[in-house]
């Protein structure tokens, strides 16, 4: 029997689920005004029968990941949520203030994304115990989603998130936020307050 592949979704078989995993979009940026950096991220998840995904309660673990072959964690955030009647589809969005954050780095969207330092993350969170990353200029991060339906947790093929992460970037000029446009230094490079 012959597959018809939709333009613009990719298939990918999980191995403990045994379901497919149809990507309807790819990572969006939504960067509001004066909001904290957002990434949203929506899929379809089909069962190895073919039939949708359609548990009251799916648990997703989303996670930024380092770019290079330690894959060191970033940043993961759990969100439950009820996909009865969804036809498999889902739609999340990390850090809206509505799912609960894993793990302890303390690192915002914002500082992930920036690529001017290095980061001494915990090797324990790494493939190869190794904690540090510099990034290029031109690094992207990994994205991890695994997925609980209540039979145990299956993971999606990383994805990575290439060079638009530069938006949330663009919300600093050198690494100083909006508030810090004006800046006054002596020749020292000590910075001095302006009064009105």
């Amino acid at each position: 029997m012959r597959q018809r592949i939709v333009p613009k979704i990719r298939t990918c078989q999980l191995t403990k689920f045994a379901a497919s995993l149809f990507f309807l979009g790819s990572l969006l940026f939504s960067l509001v005004s004066y909001s904290a950096p957002r990434i949203a991220y929506q899929g379809r998840i089909l069962k190895s029968d073919g039939k949708p995904l359609e548990a009251s309660n799916v648990q997703f673990r989303l996670q930024i990941r380092t770019p290079n072959a330690s894959a060191c964690l970033m940043y993961e955030e759990l969100k439950s949520l009820n996909m009865h009647d969804t036809n498999g589809s889902f739609s999340l969005v990390l850090n809206d203030g509505l799912g609960a954050r894993q793990d302890s780095t303390g690192l915002s969207l914002d500082s992930i994304f920036s690529n001017r330092e290095s980061f001494n993350l915990a090797p324990g969170t790494c493939s190869d115990s190794v904690g540090t990353f510099t990034p290029a200029v031109d690094s992207g991060r990994r994205f991890r989603v695994l997925f609980n339906d209540g039979s145990g947790w299956s993971q999606v093929p990383d994805l990575e998130i290439a060079m638009a992460p530069i938006a949330i970037e663009a919300m600093q000029v050198s690494g100083f936020k909006a508030e810090s446009l004006l800046r006054v230094v002596n020749g020292a490079g000590v910075p001095h307050a302006l009064s009105p």
